[in-house]
């Protein structure tokens, strides 16, 4: 079997995504495809667009805001927190050390939707408590101290294949989020960790990278965009550290559900007429979600 026998075919940005996503869950009575799979491919690095300006983040945010949502800036927050990033003038130890020293104060910022922690700092410490800042217990390793920063073990394994001319073992460039000592539940609403891990994946001959998420449920307009454009500058910034560029983002979800959507009225005519507007512009060859309702 090819993998063009069985792969999700490629979006050309993120705003495609979303939008074809979109117009195919609409299609079904229960709002859910499953499963899903969507991914976003340019070999010279992924573009991300401005979200300040950019016709689509501007209609879900409005959305999203009348409705007591997240924006999609403090969705993608969780999964990579650019502004901190950039406080930290690309000193990448300290960004790792203001995330970790925030982090009760996010959780404090969002009781209810952090109460499991946060994504980005499960992957630059996966051994420490969010609510106490404490370390859990987990036993260092030669590659991974107690407090569990699997970013920065992949970052090493990405320069090594760099360096080398070669790739890794790929199993090393992985990274866990749910954890099922303190993620297990028997709550019928439990807020967090949907997203399970993440698979890093360099071409040392093409300089790129490849980022694929794997996610448990996913709320499409509520997280998805956030979620995704998250992800792509949590792969951006993997690749820069290890002289790379993000050339592919992928994402697998069990079950992409919408059953929070948004409301009839203006808001949702303003979003419906750019989401049609974008995928007017796309070829019908190029519309790409893998879906089985």
């Amino acid at each position: 079997m090819t993998s063009a026998d069985f792969s999700p075919r490629t979006e050309p940005s993120l705003s495609a995504a979303w939008a074809n996503a979109y117009l195919a869950i609409r299609k079904y009575s229960n709002r859910e495809i499953s499963p899903f799979a969507v991914s976003i491919q340019t070999p010279s690095g992924l573009s991300l667009s401005d979200t300040l300006s950019d016709p689509l983040v501007k209609a879900i945010d409005a959305c999203l805001d009348s409705e007591g949502y997240q924006t999609v800036e403090k969705v993608a927050f969780t999964l990579f927190p650019e502004r901190t990033w950039r406080l930290c003038g690309g000193d990448r130890q300290e960004f790792y050390k203001e995330a970790m020293r925030n982090l009760r104060t996010f959780v404090t910022w969002e009781p209810r939707k952090n109460q499991g922690g946060m994504y980005f700092t499960r992957l630059i410490g996966f051994g420490v408590d969010h609510k106490s800042g404490e370390l859990i217990g987990y036993e260092p390793t030669k590659v991974l101290a107690a407090d569990g920063n699997q970013l920065e073990h992949i970052i090493r394994q990405c320069k090594l294949s760099v360096e080398r001319g070669r790739k890794v073992a790929r199993m090393q460039l992985q990274a866990a989020v749910f954890d099922p000592f303190r993620d297990l539940t028997t709550s019928g609403q439990p807020s967090f960790p949907c997203l399970q891990h993440v698979v890093f994946d360099p071409d040392v001959t093409a300089k790129g990278l490849s980022l694929t998420a794997f996610y448990a449920t996913q709320q499409l307009f509520v997280k998805a965009y956030g979620n995704w454009l998250g992800l792509c500058r949590l792969g951006a910034f993997v690749a820069e550290q290890a002289g790379l560029k993000l050339t592919r983002f992928t994402c697998f979800v069990g079950a992409q559900k919408m059953d929070k959507a948004p409301k009839n009225g203006p808001l949702h005519d303003k979003l419906f007429g750019v989401v049609k507007d974008i995928v007017g512009e796309v070829p019908a060859d190029k519309r790409a979600v893998t879906a089985n309702a």
